[in-house]
């Protein structure tokens, strides 16, 4: 029974927590900006939003780029990485930062957030390897420390826990390759297929499409604010005619980190190795 009744505080002190905040204003703007230059129709966030939206999406319309949660005590932080932190827990302690600052260890497996508001400093460090929740069991990609401390206080307080980054939704469509490396791509030069073709599916961490010639599924998930990753690339294995492009795509995205912005209909990744594909939505 006692343990019924602390699984029962911990979801409700995150559905608090979560739905019952004031969401920040960035990605309703994003996606308003978005929806005027496409012409679609977007969810709502106001109170009559649709009740079957899913808890990602909510994090997503809230402005929220990153979530970790933790208990025994229980405690939450959203981070929006153009504004700031916010950070509660059980007893009803609440700091938010209205600025950050971000450090990156060299091989990106490491990420250390800081912030201070409200006489109070906050640091965030999130670390890129598998966490389980004690309290639900469930998995989440990153294992999270929160150090808090009081403005005249010498220590700081830890607490740990697991998050990891909110799909962009944005991406969730399908993309055909227009562009790579500053050339054009004509659809006459893969007479079968037509050009490279990315469907996303965000709430999952899918990709699937063509690369001109061969089919291939994949994962992905976002590592930060503007950074995708993708998991190896299972692909047919066919041989064809021209296979210059399809070898670039996979070189440049396949298993790799690769940065991505969305901006008027395109979808702009551009590799670590200088590649720049750029795609427009076609759906």
């Amino acid at each position: 029974m006692k343990n019924i009744l602390r699984l029962l505080a911990y979801f409700l002190f995150i559905s608090t927590f979560t739905f019952g905040c004031n969401g920040v204003k960035k990605k309703n703007d994003i996606r308003a900006e978005h929806t005027e230059n496409d012409n679609e129709e977007i969810t709502s966030t106001s109170q009559d939003e649709p009740q079957n939206i899913s808890f990602k999406m909510k994090l997503w319309n809230q402005g929220i780029d990153f979530y970790a949660r933790g208990n025994e005590p229980f405690w939450a932080v959203d981070i929006d990485l153009d504004k700031g932190i916010r950070f509660s827990n059980l007893d009803g302690l609440i700091i938010e930062t209205t600025s950050l600052e971000i450090h990156e260890a060299a091989d990106a497996k490491v990420i250390r957030i800081s912030g201070v508001g409200d006489s109070w400093e906050i640091i965030v460090t999130i670390m890129e390897e598998e966490c389980s929740d004690t309290m639900s069991d469930e998995k989440f990609r990153n294992s999270v420390k929160v150090e808090i401390k009081k403005e005249g206080e010498e220590e700081y307080a830890p607490y740990k826990g697991c998050g990891q980054y909110v799909p962009d939704y944005r991406i969730h469509d399908i993309w055909v390759l227009v562009e790579a490396n500053g050339n054009k791509i004509n659809s006459d030069r893969f007479p079968e297929k037509g050009s490279p073709t990315f469907e996303f599916y965000a709430e999952e961490g899918r990709v699937s499409g063509h690369a001109g010639c061969n089919n291939f599924n994949s994962t992905f998930y976002r590592t930060g604010k503007d950074i995708l990753n993708f998991e190896p690339f299972a692909m047919t294995r066919m041989m064809c005619p021209d296979m210059e492009l399809e070898d670039l795509i996979a070189q440049s995205v396949a298993g790799n980190r690769i940065k991505y912005e969305v901006k008027n209909l395109e979808l702009t990744l551009t590799g670590y190795d200088g590649n720049v594909l750029t795609f427009r939505k076609i759906d």
